[in-house]
This record gives structure tokens, C-alpha cells and sequence, in this order.
């Protein structure tokens, strides 16, 4: 896919992109858009959020029905009951969206429900909470459970939980230790996954939307593929679920290598280059510049750091590697040696 959007509502307004987040089509090309695009991946987020909160009905209307339809939007926005200041931002999209919708040939009607039954007064406020480059961060949500937040992360979750379930939104990485609530299960959705739990303890690897990893530490989880109730596991501790496009694998891990990051401690596992790049610059929030890349023959690196400075790092791969770097501020330059 070659189209850019410079908005969220350009990606609301894409017909496959609304049928990939609602009927889980075309998800092989928005996973490889997405990642060819990284400066965008923020707004592919708010776009499904976006979808997720809104209900599409295509029929022809009159014009008086559209005129009806964007004064109630209108006056909705203004209605001092939704907390005007608070989410006039978000209806000011949907009134935008909609209005390129109705003007259309075909008209749509948008409802925005957000979860909500038509006579509440308080539409659902969504938070997020985030990490850049370099930062980490534990967050405590109003049900008691803790969040592990790591590195070039996002978690977006309501202001307040409903009475029914426990609902969130994560990109990157996060450990979880959920509060115990028999009656709201803990949902944590991933792209097309979702991870479920009354009370337990779990980790969650989801840089890669193609290949997302879950793994339970304490309690039990189900792990599901959206839209298919046959496609899921049961996770007992020690387990980890894989979950990639072409469905959930289950296999043992090592709790050392895979929670090692909440405490500083970085692991690397027979990894490529382009992973101990890729990790190095979301821990310490650097930058790469390998000169003569065509010089690095084949990697595997397996090593473990206890919260070390980048360039002790870099001097103990450097060594075993065979490649100089020099460091310029957030700017690491590496150039590797012939033998």
C-alpha cells in the first residue's frame, strides 16, 4: 500500500481500513502499512479506537434527515450533560466525519454509542498514558491493578471502568498485575487479540502486530482471536501464547528473560542485528547509523545487562562483533572492522 493519510479521519473514511478493524479483512496489507509506516502508528491507533466507538449504518436518507442528524450531533456537543470541555474534542471529529459522509452519494448515519445505552448521561472519557524512548513507568489504575509500562509504549483505557468488565488498549509492551474482580473480567486488547483475566499476573510483547507474545506469570488467562470464538488457549502459568497471523502456538518461557526488562535487566536471545538495534534504541532512546551494514555477516548475539550504560554495551558487542563505534549525543555511529 502505497497511500499516505495525513489524518484520522482519512483512515475512518477508508472503506478497507473500516473492514479491517471491524471484520478483520485485509489485515495482512494495514499490518505491512502500518509498519512501513512508524511515524503514523499513533494515528492507526486513534482510528481504530475511533471505528471501535462508532456504528455504521449505509442507507439513502433525505436531506431533511441529514440536516436533522448533524443539528442533534450539534446540540449534543454543546449538551452540558457530556462534559463539554472534557469530550468536545472527540465529538467534534465524529461531527467532522460525518459531515463528509453525509454529503456524500451514499449518506451514512453515524451513532456514536461508545458502549453507552442512549439514555446515560456521561459518555466514556478515554485516557492514555505513554512512553517515549528511553523511559519506563508503572502506573496503578483505579481498580488497584498495576501496569509495567515499558519503553515507546501506549495503554489507553477509560477514566473510570465500567460494572461490567475491565477494558484497555495496548501498543508496545506491558506487564500486568490485575486486581482481583470476579464479577469484571480484565481485558487487554492487541490488535486483533485480546487477553482476558479475573485475577492474575501476565506480560505482554506487542511491538510486532504480527507477532505478539503473552505470558502468564501467576493465575490463568484466555487468549483470543477477535471474531473467532474456536481460535483461543487457556494460559497456566509459565506459558506463553505466540500469537501470529495464522493463529495462537503455546510454549514454556523463561520468566527471567521475558520480565527481566521491569527491573533494567536487558536480555538478548540469539538475536539479528536489526532486533539488538531496534532494542538499544527504544531502551535508551538513541539513534543508529551503521556505515557499512553489507560488512556485518550473520548475526546471532545472546547476552544479559543488569541496568549498564548504553556504551558499556556497546563495547562488550563491539568486542565479540568485531565493529568501532563513536557516540555524538543521542547519534551512534558503528563501523565494522574486516577480520
Amino acid at each position: 500500500m502505497k497511500i499516505k493519510y495525513s489524518t484520522v479521519e482519512d483512515l475512518v473514511l477508508d472503506k478497507s481500513f473500516q473492514d479491517f478493524v471491524l471484520l478483520n479483512k485485509n489485515e495482512t496489507e494495514w499490518n505491512n502499512w502500518v509498519s512501513e509506516n512508524p511515524d503514523c502508528k499513533q494515528m492507526f491507533n486513534e482510528a481504530i479506537l475511533m471505528i471501535k466507538s462508532l456504528k455504521f449504518e449505509q442507507r439513502e436518507i433525505a436531506t431533511a434527515e441529514i440536516n436533522n442528524e448533524a443539528k442533534r450531533l450539534e446540540l449534543k456537543i454543546n449538551d452540558s450533560r457530556f462534559g463539554k470541555n472534557n469530550v468536545r474534542s472527540m465529538w467534534s471529529a465524529i461531527l467532522r466525519i460525518a459531515a463528509m459522509l453525509i454529503f456524500g452519494v451514499t449518506a451514512f448515519t453515524m451513532i456514536y454509542y461508545a458502549n453507552l445505552d442512549e439514555d446515560q448521561e456521561v459518555a466514556v472519557q478515554m485516557q492514555e498514558r505513554s512512553n517515549p524512548k528511553g523511559q519506563k513507568s508503572k502506573i496503578t489504575l483505579a481498580d488497584g491493578t498495576i501496569v509495567h509500562l515499558n519503553s515507546e509504549s501506549v495503554v489507553r483505557l477509560p477514566l473510570n471502568f465500567n460494572s461490567e468488565k475491565r477494558e484497555i488498549y495496548l501498543d508496545g509492551e506491558a506487564f500486568f498485575e490485575v486486581s482481583k474482580d470476579v464479577d469484571r473480567p480484565f481485558i487487554v486488547h492487541t490488535g486483533r487479540f485480546s487477553t482476558t483475566a479475573l485475577g492474575t499476573s501476565f506480560n505482554i510483547d506487542a511491538y510486532n502486530s504480527k507477532d505478539i507474545e503473552i505470558s502468564l506469570v501467576t493465575g490463568k488467562v484466555d487468549v483470543a482471536i477477535k471474531g473467532q470464538s474456536s481460535d483461543h488457549v487457556i494460559l497456566l502459568p509459565g506459558q506463553q501464547a505466540k500469537a501470529k497471523p495464522k493463529g495462537l502456538f503455546v510454549r514454556e518461557f523463561s520468566e527471567q528473560r521475558i520480565l527481566g526488562w521491569k527491573d533494567g535487566i536487558l536480555h538478548f536471545h540469539e538475536a539479528s542485528l536489526s532486533e539488538v538495534i531496534t532494542v538499544l534504541e527504544r531502551w535508551y532512546n538513541v539513534d543508529f547509523k551503521i556505515i557499512n551494514e553489507d560488512q556485518a555477516g550473520q548475526w546471532s548475539y545472546s547476552s544479559k545487562f543488569d541496568n549498564e550504560d548504553i556504551e558499556v554495551i556497546l563495547k562488550n558487542i563491539a568486542y565479540i562483533k568485531n565493529f568501532e563505534f563513536e557516540k555524538n549525543d543521542r547519534e551512534i555511529n558503528i563501523k565494522f572492522l574486516n577480520d
